[in-house]
C-alpha cells in the first residue's frame, strides 16, 4: 500500500496503522519507532532491514578498505547465502534452517560487534555503523524466529521503486487532496 502524507512526521504511521497488530518489516524511519512506543501492549514489533544495516559498512569499506568493515560484510554475506538457499521454502522450513545455521552466525556477529566497537574511534563512520547495528539488533534478529519474515526490505523497495522514482510528480498534484488521489 502507498499512503500519501503531507510530511514525514511520525504521527502518520501511527494513524495509518492504528488498528494494526503484528510485525512490520521496515527500514529505520523514526516514525515507526514512535508507533511502537505509543503501544503499551507491545502489539507491534519492528523487523529491521539487514540491507540498511549493511550499507554503512559497505560505504566505509569502499572508501577505506577497512579490514574490520570487510569482516562485517563477509559475515553478513554468509547470512544472505543461507537466505538464497531457502528462498521460496515454507515458513517452517525457513525458520528451522535459520535456527540451525543463521542464528549461530548472528550471535557471533553480535559478540564481534560488541567486542570491536570499544576499539574503534567513536567519531568514525565505522563506529557509527556498529552502533546503528547494535541499536537495532532486536529488530534485526526477528527474522530468525519467524519464517514469514524476510531478512531485508529489498523485495518491498524493488516493488515500490516505480512509485518512488515518480514521487516528485506528487509535488505537482496541485494540493494535498490531489496528492492523495494521485497516490490511490
Amino acid at each position: 500500500a502507498y499512503v500519501y502524507s503531507e510530511d514525514r512526521r511520525g504521527a502518520h504511521p501511527a494513524t495509518h496503522l492504528a488498528t494494526f497488530r503484528g510485525t512490520l518489516q521496515v527500514d529505520c524511519y523514526a516514525g515507526f519507532g514512535s508507533l511502537v512506543e505509543a503501544r503499551t501492549d507491545a502489539s507491534v514489533q519492528l523487523a529491521f532491514c539487514w540491507a540498511h544495516a549493511r550499507r554503512p559498512f559497505y560505504e566505509f569499506y569502499t572508501s577505506t578498505q577497512s579490514p574490520l568493515a570487510a569482516e562485517v560484510l563477509a559475515r553478513i554475506a554468509k547470512l544472505y547465502e543461507i537466505e538464497g538457499e531457502i528462498r521460496g521454502q515454507p515458513p517452517d522450513v525457513r525458520q528451522a534452517v535459520r535456527q540451525l545455521r543463521s542464528r549461530p552466525l548472528v550471535e557471533d556477529l553480535h559478540g564481534w560487534l560488541e567486542d570491536h566497537l570499544p576499539r574503534v574511534p567513536g567519531w568514525t563512520d565505522l563506529a557509527k555503523a556498529m552502533r546503528y547495528a547494535l541499536r537495532h539488533w532486536d529488530g534485526l534478529i526477528l527474522y530468525l524466529d519467524d519464517g514469514r519474515l524476510e531478512m531485508d526490505t529489498n523485495v518491498v523497495e524493488r516493488a515500490i521503486r516505480p512509485v518512488t522514482i515518480t514521487r516528485k510528480n506528487s509535488l505537482f498534484a496541485g494540493s494535498d487532496a490531489g496528492a492523495r488521489r494521485w497516490a490511490i
